[in-house]
């Protein structure tokens, strides 16, 4: 083999590479793009084809797959089994189109395997013609697919990745046969080979139509989960309305008890009544935030701090004006709390002091709603950077809270960020919060 022909050999190699990357990356949701990854990927695939022009390798070059596979887990959160799903299914698209393509060279040209191995215009013609119709297969299969990620619980997923690997398994099977094969190539390889595209193609859109089926079904349950928590602050706030008044009536008879105790001349039996109804009155937690229904859903937590023996600490801030709708404010921080109670709850260690602390700030032309609570790391569920709800057994289909949290925050083009350090779980929302134009002018 010629060094010129080599090279074409070698840039052949690094032009595949490069549509399979493309192709993965239209498919599969990345959450931490990287360039230094995507280069690292090409050269790594590349890299492993070219060895073939070297050496006699004893398998199949379709373990690239395994390269691939690396780089989906590095760059996206998804699940194992739904970037294995992709992986395979690029290889399937792959060796059938190439397996076609070869066939239809060899009914064309009467040509062998070996023939159309060897460098030559016979050879130019067969890989010049294949990378072009996988270009145009990759392309035409890439925009049918929707960039989702894949709420579908395991079971599924483990079901779709074992289809897709029996069809991978068969194809590689077929295209050793068709190597082997000396006879001319039939129609019934065509068929074979269709038919095993037909069936990975039908699985892949079989996904997709369950996945969106899931989607949906978990939109409706955010929304339902959305509406019953308005409803509870709407509930929340005509209590507080209702108590408020009674109050007003109760201090009314309050105020007339003094008077008599005090017109008796019995100042210290006076003061001890005026004691007792300030401890009574402040032993309702109260909050004073500006926004009636923050206030009112700070207040409906109180039960559950009493309960589980969790210590409560609100960093105060005027919340008269607020970034976003009233509803979706406390949509978000009504989830932080709930999460934080959960995560609360799962401490063990009964001598371990239960804390949660809610805080809001305003730095410049930003909001920032910020949740702190001490948790054991040990029970947190998490799949690659992103944490999943404890509450079910397949915690990706169940988080609403998380993801009613994060709707929100992109809706609103903010985003959110969940960490630990320790024994602290710390959630943090950061929402847009433009300064008013004659703040911005006095800045200026």
């Amino acid at each position: 083999m010629t060094v010129g022909w080599t090279i074409f050999e070698i840039l052949i190699n690094i032009y595949q590479s490069v549509i399979y990357l493309l192709f993965l990356k239209k498919c599969v949701p990345i959450t931490r793009p990287s360039r230094l990854a995507d280069c690292l990927c090409v050269v790594a695939c590349a890299g492993f084809l070219t060895l073939y022009l070297f050496f006699d390798i004893p398998f199949t070059d379709s373990f690239n797959v395994i390269i691939y596979f690396l780089y989906l887990r590095y760059v996206s959160n998804e699940r194992w089994y739904a970037l294995g799903i992709w992986a395979i299914v690029k290889e399937v698209i792959v060796v059938a189109t190439v397996g076609l393509m070869l066939a239809l060279s060899r009914t064309l040209t009467s040509a062998t395997h070996e023939m159309l191995m060897e460098p030559g215009a016979l050879r130019l013609l067969f890989v010049a013609s294949t990378n072009l119709v996988l270009f145009l297969v990759l392309f035409i299969f890439s925009r049918r697919i929707q960039r989702n990620g894949s709420p579908l619980a395991v079971p599924a997923l483990l079901f779709f990745l074992g289809i897709n690997i029996s069809i991978f398994f068969a194809i590689e099977m077929l295209f050793s046969i068709q190597i082997l094969s000396f006879s001319d190539t039939d129609w019934h390889i065509f068929a074979a080979y269709g038919g095993m595209i037909a069936c990975s193609i039908l699985s892949v859109f079989l996904y997709h139509m369950m996945t969106d089926v899931v989607h949906k079904q978990n939109q409706s349950q955010m929304a339902l989960n959305h509406a019953q928590l308005t409803r509870q602050h709407q509930l929340e706030l005509t209590d507080i309305y209702q108590e408020t008044i009674a109050r007003q009536h109760d201090f009314k008879h309050q105020m007339q008890t003094l008077e008599q105790l005090v017109a008796q001349g019995n100042a210290q039996a006076a003061k001890e009544y005026l004691d007792e109804y300030r401890k009574k009155v402040q032993s309702t937690q109260r909050y004073i935030t500006g926004s009636i229904p923050v206030d009112a859903l700070l207040a409906s937590k109180s039960p559950a701090y009493k309960q589980h023996h969790i210590s409560f600490y609100l960093e105060p801030y005027p919340l008269s004006d607020l970034p976003i709708d009233e509803v979706d404010f406390c949509t978000i921080v009504g989830n932080l709390l709930d999460n934080a109670i959960e995560g609360v709850n799962r401490i063990q260690n009964k001598h371990t002091k239960r804390v949660i602390r809610l805080s809001f700030h305003r730095i410049w032309d930003t909001f920032i709603i910020r949740c702190e609570n001490n948790m054991e790391p040990g029970t947190l569920r998490r799949q690659a950077a992103v944490f999943l709800s404890s509450k079910t057994k397949d915690a990706a289909i169940h988080g609403f809270g998380i993801q009613n949290i994060e709707l929100i925050a992109q809706n609103a083009d903010g985003f959110c960020t969940f960490e630990t350090q320790g024994h602290t779980f710390i959630a943090t929302v950061t929402l847009p919060y433009p300064l008013p134009k004659e703040d911005e002018t006095c800045g200026n």
